[in-house]
């Protein structure tokens, strides 16, 4: 019979302990997965980060960004802003609706800014109302709209906390007042928030101005990452039993003028930029009249370029600080993984591309095309949707985010299932548009003031008989051309720029209406103009093939389709319009033409023949 071991009382304590710590474990590991269950189940947060002015190219300035929200979540390579200006642009993401349905045409009253989206009450039907409607705690952070102020200015409906920069410029002041000088009116709650260097509210929890000086540590865009983050783990903590919250970022990063944070000044100095593509094109033939009318850029130009583009990329450096540390503080309060995280850009930027030195508003590429990236729950790390989005779908893709019901009829569509499934394309057309008023009968903020009476008279006569010229070419071209026609009463601008820090570059532009599908872009101007251009072949528009033979068909088609698609509403404005048509066939000549090498002229017509077939 074997000898059977003594079973000690040590080793029975051992035992003991062994099976209580696995039974520990499997209970930890319960209560671990049903807290993980538990806040998987939670409504998600959203935070929405808006930079503005910045282009696609100028992401190389991010790289925290493009790391922490870019590769861990869908990167939309091909994002277009409807309107390439700083209000519209910003009113459609708010909205979900294309300019001609939201009626805010510019920066500027009585068209446009601020003022026109407070008197059409737009603000009562706007997303942070959908949010707040759906149990969302709400949170305005840096810039608003183009225009916003008042004595004192009024906090916006559908926000909780408010911390709005007053929208003022003065050249004279270092910073612009809107990097150093700045004023903000603040609403935050009893307790809680920054506190303000010049001192907080008479009552605690009122709406309050707050002054902010010239220290480093008022620098707009740290100061705008000390609001967002004191929030986040505010708001995120679990202990107090989280009310999920939306919060929205709009950072004044890169937009002139062009001020790097102390830490970042000069670190690119020195530094070799690329030049972007289209620089000071070289044949503007076929572009339209008043962008041939440029003249090319000079090297004193091209040097100025070249700083300024470094100066922003500095300035991007301390929002690319900003974004790092707010996904930072929502993994310290255990909200990372239940956020969705948005960043984008209100437009893009000129830089000498087709010899337009600086400015926006019009439709093409270095304009209108932005960064956007989304990560969240549910979103795979490193995807890279290839459908056309539009900063339009932003307010139907944060609804759905956080199950809110629109109080508009939305022009766009959500991206969450783009995001969610990278693969997902559609044939929905992207429409763009510009102008700053309702017809040419209306100055509004583009007319000149007038000095004196004599003036004013002056003026109106010369208006007379402007608006009698183009009266004459409208009723011209709608005999010619009725679906080129339909633009031809819109104004334009007087200069693309629409921005007070500009005095002395003005590029007229007239008022347009675009139409960009999976490979064309197609513009058309108020003046009746066409630029055409084959983005498969041709991605930085140097050659617009609006005359070409070829690409009779295609032009057609998208003149027919941009003629709907400029008066759309609502759903219809994300139909789908089916695959472009196909080129036609290029024609091959055969030319006869002597001997050569021995060669019958039969022989090399034989020839050609064939290699024309196989074309």
């Amino acid at each position: 019979m074997p000898h059977s071991p003594r079973i000690t009382r040590r080793r029975l304590a051992a035992l003991a302990a062994l099976l209580l710590g696995a039974l520990l474990s499997v209970a930890l590991t319960q209560l671990l997965a049903g807290e993980t269950r538990a806040a998987s189940s939670s409504r998600p947060n959203v935070v929405l980060m808006l930079t503005d002015d910045q282009t696609l190219e100028e992401m190389s300035g991010l790289p925290q960004t493009a790391s922490l929200i870019g590769g861990q979540g869908a990167n939309f390579s091909r994002a277009y802003i409807s309107y390439p200006l700083c209000c519209p642009s910003r009113v459609a993401i708010l909205t979900g609706e294309y300019m001609h349905n939201n009626g805010v045409h510019g920066n500027s009253p009585p068209n446009g800014g601020w003022p026109r989206f407070h008197a059409e009450g737009l603000e009562h039907r706007a997303l942070p109302v959908w949010l707040r409607n759906a149990g969302y705690h709400t949170v305005q952070v840096g810039k608003y709209l183009n225009g916003y102020g008042g004595s004192p200015a009024p906090i916006p409906p559908g926000w909780d906390e408010w911390y709005g920069k007053l929208s003022e410029y003065d050249a004279s002041v270092p910073g612009g007042r809107i990097y150093y000088h700045y004023r903000m009116r603040e609403d935050p709650p009893a307790e809680g928030g920054v506190p303000c260097p010049s001192g907080g509210p008479k009552t605690p929890g009122q709406p309050f101005t707050c002054d902010y000086g010239a220290d480093p540590s008022d620098y707009q865009t740290d100061v705008f990452q000390k609001m967002a983050v004191e929030a986040i783990r505010r708001l995120g903590d679990s202990s107090k039993g989280q009310t999920p919250f939306f919060l929205n970022v709009d950072f004044n990063s890169p937009h002139s003028p062009y001020v790097p944070a102390p830490r970042h000044q000069g670190t690119l100095a020195g530094l070799p930029i690329q030049p972007p593509p289209g620089l000071n094109e070289k044949n503007m033939s076929d572009k339209p009249f008043f962008l041939r009318r440029l003249p090319k850029l000079g090297a004193g130009k091209l040097a100025q370029i070249d700083q300024r583009r470094r100066n922003r990329l500095e300035m991007l450096r301390s929002v690319d600080d900003a974004v790092a540390a707010i996904v930072h503080a929502l993994a310290a309060e255990g909200q990372l993984d239940n956020t969705y995280l948005i960043f984008a850009s209100d437009n893009g930027y000129f830089s000498g591309e087709h010899r337009i030195r600086q400015g926006k508003y019009l439709p093409h590429e270095p304009s209108s095309h932005v960064p956007l990236m989304i990560r969240g729950p549910g979103i795979p790390a490193g995807g890279a949707p290839d459908d056309l989005v539009s900063n339009v779908d932003l307010a139907s893709t944060i609804a759905q985010m956080a199950g809110a019901t629109p109080l508009l009829p939305q022009d766009g569509r959500s991206l969450l299932p783009f995001a969610e499934q990278p693969s997902l394309r559609t044939f929905r057309p992207i429409l763009l548009e510009g102008d700053t008023g309702p017809s040419i009968d209306d100055e509004g903020d583009e007319g000149p003031v007038a000095r004196n009476q004599n003036d004013y008279r002056r003026f109106k006569k010369k208006l007379r008989r402007q608006k009698k010229r183009l009266k004459r070419r409208c009723h011209k071209l709608k005999r010619k051309s009725p679906r080129r026609a339909f633009l031809c009463y819109r104004k334009g601008v007087r200069n693309i720029e629409q921005e007070p820090v500009d005095t002395t570059y003005k590029l007229r532009a007239p008022a347009y209406r675009g139409i960009r599908t999976d490979r064309y872009a197609l513009y058309l101007y108020a003046t009746g103009e066409v630029e055409l251009y084959d983005m498969w072949r041709d991605p930085y528009q140097l050659t617009s093939v609006t005359k070409a033979p070829r690409y009779r068909k295609p032009r057609k088609w998208l003149i027919a389709r941009l003629d709907k698609l400029a008066r759309c509403s609502g759903a219809a404005c994300s139909a789908g319009i089916g695959p472009e048509p196909r080129l036609a066939k290029k024609r091959f000549a055969c030319k006869r033409r002597g001997t050569a090498r021995g060669r019958s002229p039969a022989g090399r017509k034989q020839r050609c023949l064939q290699a024309r077939a196989r074309r």
